[in-house]
Order: structure tokens, then C-alpha cells, then sequence
């Protein structure tokens, strides 16, 4: 048992014997504290090393975009709490070195946002083994990552045509853009 686990049935517990929640609705409760507890876990975590590592703007502007799109189109799912952490805090990292020591030009900016929406909007959204669309939540996600995309793809064009010094940032946005764009490829997201 996982600790993420191991928190949330304790809660459980302690809503159950203080009679918050009734036994019938254990299930319910404990995978929705799960969820709560690893994404406040996750969030904690990633704030002290950004921190540590002076990359919280970075961090910040990475996460948000990465996990903004991924509630609404989905992708990989790594198995355990440990493997998603990992593989968060690699992308972010392996993202800010290589903007950090690569001038990477606007023209090459909007070809990745070019390869991210074509990627969107052929995958976009996925079925996770957590999360199973039905035909109705698959129009709406669709609907939401297509917005997301569009109005992402403005706000970075616009953001870099009022302060091209920006570049830095709106590129820290676009590979975290593309990186979840790629996880809802057929390569990388394997079909339940």
C-alpha cells in the first residue's frame, strides 16, 4: 500500500467512524481524496524544488499549461504516484536547460505550436484507464482542448508581438504544450 493510499484510507476512515460519509460511499471518497492528496502532494513537492532550484516562474508557467490541457485531453498516465512526480519534474527540468543554453527563434516557436495543434486535434481527447469517455464527454473535451489550444496558440503569439523579450517564457509554455501534446499520441498513449 502506497502512501498516497494509505492517507486517503485513513480519512475515509475517520469520515466513516465520525459518521460524515456512510460506508456505501468508501469508494467514492477515497479515490476522490486520493486524487486530492497526490495532486497536493505533487504541488508541494514540485514548489520546494523550483524553488530550491530558483525555477518557480518556470515551474509555474510549465506546470499550468501542461496540466491545463491534460485535464481536458488526456494522454500517458504513468502507473505510479512516483513515476508521474519523475517524469514531471524531468520534463520541467530537461525543458529549462535546454531554453536556459538554446536560443530557440519565434519562427521555430510557432512550428512547434504548428506540430502541438495538428497533434490536438487529431488525438485529442484520450480514454485513460481512470477515465473512460463516454460519446457526450468525448464531444465536450474535444471541444475544451480545441479552445485551449486556439486561445493558448493566440495568447503566445500576442504575448510575444507586445514584449518579444518574453520569448524565454512563452517557450517554457510551448514545450510543456507539445510535451502533453505528444503523450496523446498512439506511440506514447497506449489504448485501453
Amino acid at each position: 500500500m502506497d502512501i498516497i493510499n494509505f492517507v486517503a484510507e485513513s480519512l475515509v476512515n475517520k469520515l466513516i467512524n465520525n459518521q460524515i460519509i456512510s460506508n456505501d460511499d468508501r469508494d467514492v471518497y477515497k479515490y476522490g481524496l486520493e486524487v486530492f492528496v497526490s495532486l497536493l502532494t505533487k504541488i508541494i513537492l514540485l514548489t520546494i524544488i523550483a524553488y530550491v532550484f530558483n525555477v518557480i516562474i518556470e515551474m509555474a508557467i510549465f506546470a499550468s499549461t501542461f496540466f491545463i490541457l491534460r485535464i481536458n485531453a488526456g494522454g500517458y498516465h504513468a502507473k505510479t504516484f512516483l513515476g508521474c512526480f519523475t517524469a514531471t519534474v524531468m520534463s520541467i527540468f530537461i525543458t529549462v536547460q535546454i531554453l536556459n543554453n538554446i536560443l530557440v527563434p519565434f519562427y521555430f516557436t510557432l512550428i512547434i505550436l504548428i506540430i502541438a495543434n495538428i497533434l490536438i486535434f487529431l488525438y485529442a481527447p484520450v480514454d485513460t484507464p481512470n477515465k473512460v469517455l463516454t460519446q457526450k464527454e468525448y464531444s465536450i473535451y474535444r471541444k475544451r482542448s480545441l479552445k485551449f489550444a486556439a486561445l493558448f496558440t493566440l495568447g503566445i503569439i500576442t504575448i510575444y508581438l507586445v514584449d518579444a523579450t518574453k520569448l524565454y517564457y512563452c517557450n517554457i509554455g510551448v514545450f510543456a504544450f507539445l510535451l502533453e501534446s505528444i503523450t496523446l499520441t498512439p506511440l506514447v498513449n497506449k489504448k485501453i
